[in-house]
């Protein structure tokens, strides 16, 4: 890649957006490759993350930079991986949902 091009992209990478959609494209396959929205600068909103096969990879909602509600992580088939909820960009764990069982931490022997 010649550096006029490269200096090219990187001046249109660090362009801030104010509001609205936001798309990257793979150059690679010509897929959308990422999708999220801006208010105000900041990101806001639903944000879709895509594998090259063009499968959903993760789908969350952001609320002026911070992760919100549900958020799943799919494999490169479709299939869920990992389901989390996120408060205020904290993950919001039910313990019982992640054991089937309560562990004792492992002691020395």
């Amino acid at each position: 890649m010649s550096t006029a091009i490269f200096i090219l992209l990187r001046v249109i990478m660090l362009k801030k957006i104010e509001n609205g959609l936001n798309k990257i494209i793979n150059a690679q396959t010509g897929r959308v490759k990422l999708v999220k929205h801006y208010k105000n600068g900041l990101v806001d909103g639903e944000i879709i993350y895509y594998w090259d096969n063009g499968q959903i990879r993760l789908k969350g909602q952001y609320k002026e930079m911070c992760r919100v509600g549900t958020w799943i992580n799919y494999d490169s088939n479709g299939d869920i991986q990992l389901e989390e909820n996120y408060d205020n960009n904290e993950i919001q764990a039910d313990i019982n949902k992640l054991c089937s069982k309560p562990t004792s931490p492992i002691l020395p022997s």
